[in-house]
């Protein structure tokens, strides 16, 4: 995963990085960079994310394991104890700079405060959606939900090899691609409590064609 740092940035947390980068690239390019090349070179905190193991045993094993995982998932968490959560989870922390196709790779021993930051506003932000996609859904009726479920479902068994599986309080199901039935006056209803821009990509589709 990567995480931009602006060239202020760089000059202000990073410099001694920053510096060994750019002389890097000028010993590989055998020349000086000049103002406008350093200038184009682009900076990325670059890390990787550690994943408990999943049971490898039984389908209804995973599926026990999935659901623990969900039941922790839903429980109500801070955003410091998010935080920390992800930090502890980070692996192979490093800056990454990037110059056309050129590659330099800095290793870092510790989390920089400024990578921290980084992190803290990405789950901030995170939240800030999820609360208003929670407040999205909240507006929908239950048809409406479940055509937007349905219309997610039909679009990822547009890949290759994809296998859809809910999990339910009876266990798991099969998650199945099925035609979806638009009625003129429940999306004109929708339209008019929510804003045409609350319409999915099939309702549109739909509407589109009516007005032919």
């Amino acid at each position: 995963m990567e995480i931009e740092i602006k060239l202020d940035n760089m000059k202000k947390y990073h410099k001694k990085e920053m510096s060994d980068v750019l002389k890097s690239f000028e010993k590989k390019s055998k020349k000086k960079l000049t103002a406008s090349e350093k200038g184009s070179v682009k900076f990325f905190y670059s890390y990787g994310i550690s994943i408990r193991p999943i049971n490898s045993g039984s389908i209804f094993e995973i599926i026990k394991d999935m659901k623990e995982e969900f039941r922790k998932i839903e429980k109500e968490k801070s955003i410091t104890e998010k935080v920390n959560e992800t930090l502890e989870s980070i692996v192979g922390l490093s800056i990454l700079a990037k110059f056309g196709r050129r590659k330099e790779f800095i290793q870092l021993t510790e989390k920089p405060k400024k990578f921290i930051k980084e992190i803290t506003d990405k789950i901030k932000l995170s939240e800030e959606n999820t609360l208003q996609e929670k407040k999205r859904l909240s507006n929908l009726t239950p048809e409406e939900r479940e055509i937007e479920q349905q219309e997610l479902i039909n679009e990822l068994y547009k890949q290759p090899g994809f296998i859809g599986i809910g999990i339910t309080q009876d266990g798991p199901i099969r998650l199945e691609p099925k035609k979806i039935n638009y009625y003129l006056d429940d999306i004109l209803d929708k339209i008019s409590r929510l804003g045409i821009e609350n319409l999915t990509k099939g309702e549109k589709d739909f509407l589109k064609k009516q007005s032919k």
